[in-house]
């Protein structure tokens, strides 16, 4: 047999333990791969020859039938604040039952949503599933271009201590059990009080390493349906901004209500939610059923962001222009893609926020000013490496939020009032194209992830850096955007407008904001140097830089 040592409570290696929301043209599968989350947990003998000589795919779409969704209650090893923890889980998932008595269980490890599925067969007690058998399949990345196999099983205890588990990979079925209320039950122990370690049903790869398991599951059946259009509902096309990009939604009128596609294209994509129109007001209402994704509900919620704290609202209220077919809403209102109705995780990046969000109906004019360029963060030295770190938002759109074609955009930067027009020797570049990646190892690196522009500056006496939007149509005219200049000196900004007045950013400081390097929000009371962004009452924005210790 296969034996499994797992070290209790050890520290995990995951590298996307953020708690930020992911920006655009990032996987929709947002979960580390399993190889990042190094659980100690190892083989002392070869791995389970039946688990090798069984590799097939995973089922990623289950056949026709009845779906069915359940609330799920489990007790087992979960990944908890880095380590990996015997405790409770909470969530939902769906079961397919099919005409000729099979039933396929979506995300059957609570620890792990892989969106794929365990095929079982129906009996007088329940769904009989037969372990192992293969669940998921991800990139070798020791091995280019090989695969690591990954397998739901039953492990049974062999040895335990208060550091250290050792389980065994069996050959045996796991039957969950249906009741008479159509409610499903297993717990491997025995013991419905208290499920206990002494057996699992657990995730682990084709060379036997543990990574999750579930000595217990509790199903109770619910009665959840998404939101549909009307037969025949004409869509068009529109945008939602957040986070600085734009991606693609669909929208349709029906009188008074208003249907959006898409809004959550991360972890619920191609749901819809509802709204009320009431003259110029559009209403989302909290609460409204997404998807069944990675072993949770997804539910659409309103909710406020102040003090780095997500607060749960009974519904968003846009404004909303008919003339220029665009719906805003005041600053600090959100739109969450969330697995639980009751509360938004400060801790678990399991949810998706849509921050200060704008919907606006899709099309192309090629001669729009574009948006001002917004000051992110400057460190001067950046830790102590001899060079300085300053970020901008380039956003691709105009101030009213009308998009705009990437290749007719392009940024000039000002270091010092100098225009750059020297950046590779030889070079009298002065306009960046949009998206621009490139090194003059006597000058600066400049780089854009998306909508951020990062520049490392090697000028150990920088007293300002001023960058600008260029918007040059096919016919080659071309519209600027305001110069915004960040003062060193005086940690300020300054936006240098087309007539020449200069206006140096208020004093009223009415929201504040704490973005980590990367230019995501982040928890301000915790260790590091954070950017911390306020606006002023006079809409204007500026920076100043924090060491948490």
């Amino acid at each position: 047999m296969n034996k499994i040592t797992l070290l209790c409570g050890c520290l995990l290696a995951c590298f996307a333990a953020s708690a930020q929301p992911m920006l655009p043209n990032q996987k929709t599968d947002s979960r580390p791969s399993l190889q990042s989350l190094e659980l100690n947990a190892r083989c002392v003998n070869s791995p389970l020859n039946v688990m090798t000589t069984r590799a097939e795919e995973p089922i990623y779409e289950a056949p026709e039938g009845e779906k069915v969704l359940y609330e799920r209650t489990s007790y087992g090893y979960y990944y908890e604040w880095d380590t990996l923890q015997f405790g409770k889980r909470e969530g939902g998932i769906s079961i397919v039952y099919t005409e000729d008595g099979e039933a396929y269980i979506r995300n059957p490890v609570a620890g792990w949503g892989t969106n794929t599925y365990l095929r079982g067969t129906m009996t007088d007690e329940g769904i009989e599933v037969t372990l192992p058998q293969l669940i998921d399949v991800e990139p070798d990345f020791e091995n280019i271009g090989g695969t690591i196999l990954f397998y739901a099983a039953v492990m049974k205890c062999v040895d335990s201590s208060d550091d250290y588990v050792t389980y065994e990979v069996v050959e045996e079925n796991v039957t969950f059990l249906i009741d008479a209320e159509g409610n499903i039950s297993f717990n491997l122990s025995g013991n419905d009080q208290t499920p206990n370690k002494d057996i699992i049903m657990g995730l682990c790869d084709d060379q036997g390493r543990l990574f999750f398991g579930d000595a217990a599951q509790y199903l109770t059946k619910v009665n959840l349906s998404n939101i549909t259009p009307p037969e025949g509902l004409e869509l068009e096309d529109w945008q939602l901004y957040a986070y600085g990009e734009p991606h693609n939604i669909k929208v349709g009128f029906d009188g008074e209500d208003i249907y959006l596609r898409n809004f959550d294209y991360i972890y619920a994509p191609g749901t819809w939610v509802k709204g009320k129109i009431d003259g110029d007001n559009v209403t989302f209402e909290s609460g409204q059923f997404l998807a069944e994704e990675y072993g949770y509900f997804y539910y659409f919620l309103a909710a406020t962001f102040e003090n780095n704290l997500y607060a749960i609202e009974p519904s968003i209220t846009f404004q909303y222009s008919r003339e220029k077919n665009m719906m805003k809403v005041p600053e600090g209102q959100c739109m969450v893609s969330n697995p639980r109705l009751s509360s938004i995780s400060n801790n678990y990046p399991d949810y998706m926020p849509y921050d200060d969000p704008v919907i606006k109906k899709s099309g192309f004019i090629s001669s729009y000013v574009p948006a001002n360029p917004k000051f992110i963060g400057f460190v001067d030295f950046f830790f102590e490496m001899g060079m300085n770190y300053c970020e901008f938002h380039l956003y691709p759109y105009s101030e009213d939020y009308d998009p705009i074609d990437t290749s007719q955009l392009s940024f000039r930067l000002y270091i010092n009032d100098e225009l750059v027009d020297n950046f590779s020797p030889g070079s009298d570049m002065t306009d960046f194209p949009y998206g621009f990646w490139g090194e003059d190892p006597n000058l600066m690196t400049i780089f854009q992830l998306g909508t951020n522009l990062v520049m490392y500056l090697y000028d150990r006496n920088i007293k300002s850096i001023g960058v600008q939007l260029i918007n040059t149509t096919p016919e080659g005219e071309e519209f600027e955007s305001a110069l915004v200049i960040y003062d060193v000196t005086t940690d300020s900004v300054i936006i240098d407008q087309e007539d020449g007045v200069e206006m140096l950013l208020g004093d009223d400081v009415v929201s504040s904001e704490c973005y980590d390097l990367n230019g995501l929000r982040c928890d301000p009371t915790s260790k590091g140097l954070h950017i911390i962004v306020e606006r002023h009452s006079d809409g204007s924005i500026t920076s100043r830089k924090v060491m948490r210790r």
